[in-house]
């Protein structure tokens, strides 16, 4: 059973060790996000875990350009890929965001080149907006 709980000073050695094997390709270090999430205050970074075990990270943001739901980053360990703790991770995040009804559309964003988070995004109901930011493609959830 996959849950996103805060990182706290009990977890975060933990979730800044997490390693998701492609040297950076594909999504910024964990340490950069958790300092990222300190200087931008509209970031909520989360642990996912499985069954009490540290999987993974997702962090989110509201943001300030469109006042859209974000999700900046998620990531799961190299140990626990291709297991669907991604898949689960996001649809936790997408019911809990799609509880806030001042707002109905979720973005997210991956490397062109990055066909697994696109499909999966895709599989979520996420569409590929034809937008770019910062090089990535960009996909919405509309709610």
């Amino acid at each position: 059973m996959i849950e996103l709980k805060e990182v706290t000073k009990e977890n975060f050695e933990e979730v800044i060790a997490l390693n998701a094997g492609d040297e950076g390709k594909f999504v910024a270090g964990n340490l950069y996000s958790m300092a990222e999430a300190k200087v931008y205050h509209e970031a909520t970074p989360l642990a996912i875990y499985n069954n009490e075990v540290l999987v993974g990270f997702l962090m989110h943001e509201i943001d300030s350009d469109n006042n859209n739901h974000y999700i900046c980053r998620l990531m799961v360990d190299k140990k626990y890929q291709a297991k669907g703790y991604g898949k689960q991770a996001m649809e936790v995040i997408i019911k809990k965001l799609q509880e806030d009804k001042s707002r109905n559309k979720i973005v997210i964003s991956a490397e062109p080149d990055n066909s697994v988070a696109i499909k999966l995004y895709e599989k979520l109901g996420f569409k590929l907006t034809g937008e770019k930011v910062d090089g990535e493609d960009v996909l919405e959830l509309i709610y």
